[in-house]
């Protein structure tokens, strides 16, 4: 379990929540410290793309608000949080699934929960 893991899975959610908080406020120098090269997200493959969709995509601070962590898997290198988007054109909430591997961030994945 997560307190039988110790630094590892303390190292994986200090690594996610500071690739969260650097998204938050559009902090393009901390995503790409913490992008991993080979890192994979939203049809975007390898770091130079991924940062490129990343400053397409994030443009005013605060973009998003975290509401929470909802899980980690330690063994999968996985932290889920709870977010709601404050993009203009892209508002709402959902999960973003950040996947960490050797302190670097490889993947996210997002679930979107659209309001109507």
């Amino acid at each position: 379990g997560f307190l039988e893991a110790g630094a590892a899975a303390g190292a994986l959610v200090v690594t996610a929540l500071e690739w969260l908080a650097a998204e938050v406020a559009c902090d393009f120098d901390a995503l790409d410290a913490l992008l991993a090269d080979d890192a994979a997200m939203f049809g975007a493959r390898g770091r130079a793309a991924v940062m490129a969709l990343k400053r397409e995509n994030l443009s005013r601070a605060p973009s998003y608000r975290i509401e929470s962590v909802a899980a980690v898997d330690v063994r999968g290198g996985s932290v889920a949080a709870v977010f709601e988007c404050l993009i203009p054109g892209r508002e709402g909430r959902g999960v973003d699934v950040v996947r960490v591997a050797d302190g670097k961030v490889v993947a996210v994945d997002a679930l979107r929960f659209y309001l109507v």
